[in-house]
This record gives C-alpha cells, structure tokens and sequence, in this order.
C-alpha cells in the first residue's frame, strides 16, 4: 500500500473501530445506558438492536475500505450517506428541542467523519494521488 494512503487507512480504521463499538455497547448495554442518562427505553429491544448490528456492519465496511481505499473507493459515499444521515436526523430533532444529550456528541463526530470520508473521496479520484496536500 502506498505510504500516501495511510492518513486515510488511519481514518476508516478509526471509523471502523469507533462503529463496531458503539455497536456492541448498545447492543448489549442500551437499558443501561438509557436509564444512566435519564431517557426512557425504546418499547421493545429490538429498536436499539438492529440500528446496532447495522451499525456494526458500517463498521465492518470501514475495515475494508481502510485495507485498499483506492480499490473500494466505491464504497466510501455509503459510509458518506450513512454519516450524513445520522447527523441530518439527529440535528433537526436537536434544533426542534427533542433530542435527548446522549445522541448528540455521535452526530458531532460523525460530522468530523463526513468532512474526512469527503476528503479521502476526493483524494482516492482517478489519477490523484492521495496525499493530505491534494484533498
């Protein structure tokens, strides 16, 4: 892999790592979690365990992004319209006043997600080398 790929396999590496645990800690933790920060729990599990596993598959989908992103450069606008679609949501219910605290620090790191997934798209084009001085 050409040493000018890593900041972006650094990215989607930390992308997938970040993904996979907030996965598994709300698969596994969410009434905990919930009643910790004073949110009443969805009415069934099933609520907070599928956005979970999806969770965990974008994160999945980060790990091999971050192997070759030039290769699967076609994968980066999912993880870009996933990221967007987070933020898009949780933001609108935060400006309506009706979002609850928890939400908000992921949209604001997603948000830093989106500016990096759109940099290293840029960076991966064809024919551009993909150095942080060419995004």
């Amino acid at each position: 892999m050409k040493r000018t790929l890593l900041w972006i396999r650094l990215v989607f590496v930390l992308s997938g790592l970040y993904d996979m645990l907030a996965g598994i800690v709300f698969l596994f933790f969410a009434p905990a979690i919930y009643q910790r920060a004073g949110i009443p729990p969805p009415s069934h599990p099933a609520y907070v365990q599928l956005p979970s596993l999806v969770i965990m598959v974008f994160g999945a989908m980060f790990f091999q992004i971050s192997k070759d992103p030039q290769a699967n450069r076609n994968l980066i606008p999912f993880g870009l319209g996933f990221k967007a679609s987070y933020c898009i949501v949780i933001l609108l219910h935060a400006m309506a006043h009706k979002m609850p605290f928890l939400m908000l620090p992921f949209a604001w790191a997603d948000i830093v997600c989106l500016v990096l997934f759109a940099a290293a798209y840029r960076a991966t084009g064809t024919g551009r080398q993909a150095t942080p001085e060419s995004s």
